[in-house]
């Protein structure tokens, strides 16, 4: 389990925001902030590691210190010891990112003036790293967001969700921080045009059953839905976020290198909506294929992806459970990011295809 070094060190040189002193410091376990539901708390502090987990909350500050320490989970394709970006969402629009480094942990960034709700959101995955949120200091005041009802949705998937290589103009390419920017992800854009709130769990190379290196150890079967994981925590997500959808975006790295035997991978596909559905009692879910995945010769990847899918949602119903399909199917440049993945552009188009799909469901 990760051990923080930064508990005494902070409040001894911040203090509380009771203090008469020109700058507020508000510890991470106060209650003027709302945190994502896939986060834990420990000694005071609070712990998240998935794409678009963070913080919120109203401030009336022109700055803000952010306290935080950035635990890296290991190297980039490059070799290069990773470190989590972040973006800072000001009323619901992307206002700066900022990046974590080596050994520190206060990150000061600028704001507009007035009353403003403030998101402070990681734009990497666990792979990356996890954030050990400690507090911010402010010369403002931060109240607690009175956050109006949104439609809620959840996404399960891979690389394609989390925005692996999104950003393939920050060389080198590969996987790394740099070239991944979750706020630039379809899943995020659908979120963004609905305004609706989002819970994330999506990690490269993961499959339903089976992961990009043929291992089946660690699948999202496994790690949904741990609120941190690989971090030593324990905790499973609870319930009391409750989507009006799911999306379920698997199947890319199961249909990777073989075709799955049919009987065994639907049995698995249903299993996983079965426990979806158990934690959120008729909610809508929505099974999501491709773009990336292509036919190839002998090598029938998407048609039987596909094949699966479908049969898959006619036996979801005969459930009752409140299933659809979308195949998003190869387009010129779905794989115009790094190492084949989509960009930037090809996630916007993504987004609109999924956005007409969901007013369909929802209306």
């Amino acid at each position: 389990m990760i051990k923080s070094k930064y508990i005494l060190p902070l409040i001894f040189l911040f203090g509380c925001k009771n203090n008469q002193s020109e700058s507020n410091f508000y510890p991470a376990d106060d209650h003027v902030f709302i945190y994502s539901d896939n986060t834990v708390r420990s000694d005071g502090h609070v712990y998240f590691s998935w794409s678009n987990s963070g913080v919120e909350f109203n401030s009336d500050g022109k700055n803000l210190e952010i306290i935080l320490a950035d635990h890296s989970s290991g190297q980039s394709s490059s070799g290069k010891l990773m470190h989590g970006h972040y973006a800072v969402i000001i009323d619901g629009v992307v206002n700066q990112y900022f990046e974590s480094a080596e050994n520190k942990t206060s990150y000061k960034i600028e704001l507009p003036e007035g009353d403003k709700h403030i998101e402070i959101r990681r734009i990497n995955e666990p792979r990356v790293s996890t954030t050990e949120f400690i507090g911010i200091k402010t010369s403002g005041k931060i109240n607690k967001s009175d956050v109006p009802e949104k439609v809620k949705i959840e996404v399960i998937g891979n690389s394609i969700t989390s925005g692996y290589g999104n950003i393939p103009e920050n060389t080198p390419c590969g996987f790394s921080p740099e070239t991944q920017d979750f706020t630039k992800s379809y899943a995020f854009l659908v979120s963004k045009k609905l305004g609706a709130s989002l819970n994330v769990y999506a990690w490269s190379g993961r499959g339903l059953v089976t992961n990009y290196d043929k291992s089946t150890s660690g699948n999202m079967t496994e790690l949904y839905p741990h609120a941190v994981p690989h971090s030593g925590f324990k905790k499973k997500v609870g319930t009391e976020y409750q989507p009006d959808i799911v999306f379920i975006h698997l199947g890319t790295n199961d249909f990777a290198h073989s075709i799955p035997d049919k009987e065994n991978w639907i049995k698995a596909y249903l299993s996983f909506i079965k426990r979806v559905n158990s934690r959120y009692p008729g909610t809508n879910i929505l099974l999501l294929g491709g773009p990336t995945i292509k036919d190839r010769e002998n090598f029938p990847a998407f048609s039987k992806l596909s094949e699966y899918l479908d049969e898959i949602n006619e036996q979801a119903k005969i459930k009752n459970w409140k299933t659809s399909v979308l195949i998003i199917e190869n387009f010129d440049d779905a794989g115009s990011g790094c190492d084949a993945h989509p960009d930037y552009k090809a996630h916007k188009r993504m987004a609109a295809t999924i956005i007409n799909k969901v007013n369909k469901i929802l209306k």
